[in-house]
């Protein structure tokens, strides 16, 4: 008799019990969520930073040729600042 429990007790634990079930399914949706997002988030950073990389290897080659047309004579330079100012719009 000492391991019995009392029916409106089990009712009371059953109850308890669905509500706990219900908790732990929509804390394991929450968390299954909140991973994707952050996959989402480091795949986005990723993809900005590449992007960064790239643009910034452009300017400096762009920079490069710059030097490059303008040190060579007057009428280079002045070609080099024409292709400057065209390199420029392109952003």
């Amino acid at each position: 008799m000492s391991g019995m429990v009392r029916q409106d007790k089990a009712v009371n634990l059953d109850a308890q019990n669905e509500q706990l079930k219900t908790e732990l399914t929509e804390t394991r949706a929450a968390m299954l969520s909140y991973k994707s997002m952050t996959q989402v988030v480091g795949e986005q950073a990723r993809n900005l930073k590449l992007q960064y990389e790239r643009r910034k290897d452009e300017h400096d080659n762009l920079i490069d040729a710059l030097r490059e047309l303008q040190s060579e004579s007057f009428d280079k330079e002045r070609m080099g600042k024409l292709y400057f100012i065209i390199m420029l719009s392109r952003w």
